[in-house]
């Protein structure tokens, strides 16, 4: 299709040879700075004459209100589902608190993974899950059976034994004072 001024030329009678570049730098010398959305060109949804031409702050307008953007890479995408596979491909979510119900919880890198997983979760510090700093757990019981499982053949012979310890907890039994005998019966 033409690339063609849609303010000077609105039925694309005379494309410019340039292509897009040339049509932004025309915009913005013969039209008082408009420009394109640079977001809306990338995505190739519209033929050029049908993209709209902005002033700057019309532009900011329309990105915030028309598109998502990246908060880590400054990066603009034309719908959310683009932005959302984006996010799955070069952030990292905290899968423990989206389970807790709290969604879409990113991290630039990481780094910045394992830095929540230490403060917000019980992450393992044990091996190669410390060296990596990306094994936590939503609970310090889950933390425990991990370290028992993975890391136990570590553990000295005595420590093993204190690794998972059972809480439990018996009624004291006392005896009947009256019958002695066969006849006794017990009561808590």
């Amino acid at each position: 299709t033409a690339v063609a001024c849609r303010e000077c030329d609105p039925l694309g009678e005379k494309p410019l040879q340039g292509g897009m570049g040339q049509l932004q730098q025309h915009l913005r010398l013969q039209h008082s700075g408009l420009q394109l959305c640079p977001t809306c060109i990338a995505a190739r949804r519209k033929f050029p004459l049908e993209l709209e031409t902005y002033t700057p702050q019309g532009l900011a307008a329309h990105r915030a209100a028309a598109h998502k953007h990246c908060e880590f890479c400054a990066t603009w995408f034309y719908a959310v589902d683009e932005m959302w596979s984006h996010m799955q491909q070069r952030h990292f979510l905290c899968g423990l608190c989206q389970a807790a119900g709290t969604p879409h919880l990113y991290f630039k890198d990481s780094a910045g993974l394992a830095e929540h997983y230490a403060a917000q979760h019980f992450a393992c510090r044990e091996g190669e899950c410390g060296e990596s700093g990306l094994v936590a757990f939503a609970s310090e019981q889950e933390l425990r059976d991990h370290q028992l499982e993975r890391h136990s053949n570590k553990m000295p012979r005595f420590k093993k034994s204190k690794a998972r310890q059972l809480p439990i907890d018996l009624p004291t039994i006392m005896p009947r004072q009256a019958g002695r005998g066969h006849n006794a019966t017990w009561r808590e």
